[in-house]
């Protein structure tokens, strides 16, 4: 996250900082390689120093992190722009807005007083994931299909990475248009935006079995207010036949968003095992993401003041898309 603010105490930010990293262990987390075998370490203190950086060019702040040193966090700034980056083995989408918010009530001096259950309790606790299974088995039971985008270059055989990012925003008019659509149709924002993007690549493939890739938070009520890496990644499977209407369609993909929604605990990569899919030059199941973004997740509020979100460089992408 890279955010603009009004005005910057440093002393306050690295007491914020401070504060942070000593009320969630998944901030004074390393890994550490066992013969092959990951395992999480947690240190009684860990020190972050918030960095003056010499210029707000990013790609001065981002750099890769060591695995083997708590914290894989880094606070930086410039002038009054504010930088944070955190490692994806502690963190993920839906703890950030935590963070943020937590951040922003120590740097105004005030307690945290909603209690948090630490990250470790959710990585050793053990859940039955057998009704998740044969419900994911059902949905791939048959042929898998494999999307084909008309791309002007030939995918190679072997992934590279490289990519970039183009950023552009709804009209207010249009989103108003939108919300009073989803009232109507009895649907979520996320499901008309997910049945738009099915539709979409539906007309640029010609496919009508679709694959999306989908992040899901991952947590119960119980880890609401925890910092870690929760999401784990649904194979949405959408069927957009050009004979369906709109709104029909619309509803089958609210359906199927529920029952994934239900069976989001089940792990991915659990279920490309056992569907048995030969390792090739794309990612298994899809090579799309969708990613929806909540309010929450792109309203940054610091110093008590709406602070100003600044786009971030992309150079890289796992996937083919990514529509968030």
């Amino acid at each position: 996250y890279i955010f603009k603010v009004a005005d910057l105490d440093v002393r306050r930010l690295q007491k914020a900082v401070d504060q942070m990293v000593k009320r969630h262990d998944i901030l004074r987390t390393w890994f550490q390689n066992n013969d092959g075998k990951i395992i999480q370490v947690i240190e009684d203190t860990a020190v972050c120093e918030v960095e003056k950086m010499e210029t707000d060019d990013i790609s001065a702040f981002i750099r890769p992190f060591d695995m083997k040193k708590a914290p894989l966090l880094r606070v930086g700034y410039y002038e009054n722009i504010v930088m944070i980056d955190m490692h994806h083995t502690i963190t993920d989408g839906g703890s950030m807005p935590v963070f943020l918010r937590e951040l922003n009530e120590f740097y105004m001096g005030r307690e945290v007083e909603t209690p948090t259950v630490p990250y470790k309790v959710f990585a050793v606790q053990e859940e039955d994931h057998s009704e998740s299974e044969k419900y994911w088995m059902s949905v791939y039971s048959d042929e898998i299909p494999v999307l084909e985008l008309n791309t002007d270059f030939k995918a190679g055989t072997k992934q590279t990475f490289n990519g970039s990012g183009v950023y552009d925003l709804v009209p207010e008019k249009l989103n108003s248009k939108i919300v009073l659509k989803c009232k109507e149709f009895g649907i979520t924002p996320y499901v008309f935006y997910m049945s738009a993007f099915n539709v979409m690549l539906a007309r640029f493939s010609g496919g009508e079995d679709i694959i999306v890739g989908a992040p899901m938070s991952g947590r119960s009520s119980r880890f609401l207010n925890s910092i870690g890496m929760f999401v784990n990644t649904v194979a949405l499977r959408n069927k957009p036949i050009g004979t369906k209407l709109v709104k029909d369609f619309m509803l089958e993909v609210k359906e199927n968003s529920i029952q994934a929604l239900a069976h989001q605990d089940y792990p991915y990569g659990e279920l490309v095992k056992k569907l048995n899919i030969a390792p090739g030059g794309r990612n298994p199941l899809f090579d799309i993401m969708f990613a929806y973004q909540s309010e929450e997740m792109t309203e940054v509020i610091f110093g008590d003041k709406k602070a100003e979100l600044l786009q971030i460089p992309i150079t890289s992408s796992k996937y083919d898309i990514t529509f968030s």
